[in-house]
């Protein structure tokens, strides 16, 4: 049998009909993309359409502690009290070992799904990481 090759929604229907990826999918915000302004540390989104998380560790700010949690695709939750960076590849230092005795994970930035901040922030530290916005006083 002779293999078929996947239809690309794009290359057929033109690029208005490929779906919006990233943020703009999850908000319903139009795809086009925002006029970025000047010190934006917004990163851009990675080659597969997803966040850029190796970009988000890279630019960590000072007023925000190298702690928290983050999660990989496969749902598994990993707190870390500092991390290192190398290419695509983040060592993230465990804030006690694992069930196996591990004290280091390294995991690809492709794989990460989620980050959480373990820390009381305020709305500076959160501006200085990019985010835009107001929170509740």
């Amino acid at each position: 049998m002779t293999p078929v090759a996947p239809i690309d929604p794009v290359a057929v229907a033109g690029p208005a009909a490929a779906p919006p990826t990233g943020p703009a999918a999850l908000s319903g915000a139009p795809s086009a993309a925002a006029p970025v302004a000047a010190g934006d540390r917004t990163p851009a989104p990675s080659p597969d359409g997803g966040p850029d998380w190796g970009e988000v560790f890279r630019r960590w700010p000072a007023e925000i502690p190298k702690r928290g949690v983050v999660v990989t695709k496969l749902n598994e939750a990993s707190p870390f009290r500092g991390f290192m960076i190398n290419g695509e590849f983040v060592l993230f230092e465990r804030s006690s070992p694992d069930a196996l005795g591990a004290r280091f994970l390294v995991l690809p930035c492709s794989e990460i799904a989620t980050l959480k901040y373990t820390d009381p922030l305020k709305q500076s530290a959160f501006e200085a990481a990019g985010f835009r916005g107001t929170l509740s006083q």
